[in-house]
């Protein structure tokens, strides 16, 4: 807990590259829409990692020696929760934007439901 944790490698989401290969490191989007002009919004969820924290790693600790190790001992059992989507922090979206061909025009990080992207994909 202390150290934290990496996020996913995102290097092969950028402009330029295919639907194909974005897909292929973030899988299928979870939402997808056209816009008046023909550009094609896709929704990807991605794994940001999380920082570490002392904090966390101290509760832990203290837990263990408070139960004689039982507490990590019965934790082990469940299964993990570090990808799910009610971690803050954890789990971001990102948007791309493609053109008629399946090319990436432009990816937006960390956007919501509330973010309002340019219809023609790229303009800030």
């Amino acid at each position: 807990m202390a150290q934290g944790s990496p996020g996913q490698n995102l290097q092969s989401v950028h402009a330029g590259a295919t639907r194909e290969q974005i897909e292929k490191q973030l899988g299928a989007p979870v939402k997808q829409w056209p816009t008046r002009r023909g550009i094609r919004y896709c929704l990807y969820p991605f794994d940001a990692g999380r920082r570490g924290s002392a904090g966390d790693a101290a509760t832990f600790g203290t837990l263990d020696i408070l139960s004689f190790g039982l507490w990590e001992a019965l934790s082990s059992l469940a299964p993990p929760t570090d990808l799910k989507p009610g971690d803050p922090g954890r789990i971001r979206y990102l948007a791309v934007s493609f053109d008629a061909n399946d090319r990436a025009l432009r990816v937006f990080v960390d956007v919501t439901e509330f973010t309002e992207f340019p219809e023609d994909g790229i303009a800030p």
